[in-house]
């Protein structure tokens, strides 16, 4: 697919055609600004997140601290993983012609590769839709070559514990990242509770669609893990942005 360029800002994007849908093939790095990071009260750590980030827009790069926008662009994280959108953010970070893929259009994108490839979206297999869609760099890649990296952007092995466990689920099969169809998905991590989290083990992605109360639809996917799973969270948290074409 021929590239696209973000007028905005002169950033120039991967695009891939899968079935009826084109998708950019990276994360969005649009950054018009940068928002405080809040500070965790262990307490209660809802509160250590501003209220106001569940309607204002809100821009963050993983790990980075400080507030220009210069300076941000120039993390290596901001490079190779692109940018973490609150979800107001990301309901209006596309650019035009492009927007926040909706929950269906999410559904429709794995749809049409269980039916066309074949692919299972079950976490247990590995013929499955998200390691199709992640991207083949990873840590272990059985694919070899500029494939089997440790250096970023890539996927952790699927051998190693996530942060939040210190283990791997037992029996589980290793998973890797195929990237069947160009999609080259890879992981951000996220920021949510006022700390900055999962990068390079896990990616997740807004889609425009409300849940319930201040929540809102996403999906992500794992490192240890093949599917592409859907969940629904509070609206304040930072995730990435694939942006698809009008």
């Amino acid at each position: 697919m021929i590239p696209f360029t973000d007028e905005r800002d002169g950033t120039t994007y991967g695009t891939v055609q899968i079935g009826d849908q084109c998708w950019m093939s990276e994360n969005l790095k649009y950054l018009p600004s940068v928002s405080p990071i809040a500070k965790r009260s262990p307490a209660n750590l809802w509160r250590s997140v501003p209220v106001n980030s569940r309607i204002q827009p809100y821009f963050y790069v993983y790990d980075y601290r400080g507030r220009r926008v210069s300076e941000a662009k120039f993390t290596a994280n901001y490079r190779d993983y692109g940018v973490l959108y609150n979800w107001p953010a990301a309901l209006a970070a596309c650019p035009h012609g492009w927007h926040l893929p909706s929950d269906a259009e999410w559904s429709q994108l794995v749809d049409y590769l269980v039916g066309k490839y074949g692919l299972l979206n079950d976490w247990s297999h590995t013929h499955c839709v998200g390691n199709a869609l992640k991207s083949r760099r990873q840590v272990d890649s059985p694919l070899g070559g500029v494939h089997t990296t440790t250096e970023p952007p890539r996927w952790a092995s699927s051998s190693t514990p996530p942060p939040e466990r210190k283990t791997v689920p037992i029996n589980v099969k290793p998973h890797y990242g195929t990237d069947e169809v160009g999609f080259s998905a890879l992981p951000g991590g996220r920021y949510a509770y006022g700390q900055f989290t999962e990068l390079g083990f896990h990616g997740f992605w807004w889609t425009s669609t409300e849940c319930y109360g201040t929540r809102a639809w996403y999906r992500f996917m794992r490192h240890e893990f093949g599917d592409v799973t859907r969940s629904n969270f509070d609206r304040e948290a930072g995730f990435n942005v694939r942006c698809i074409r009008d």
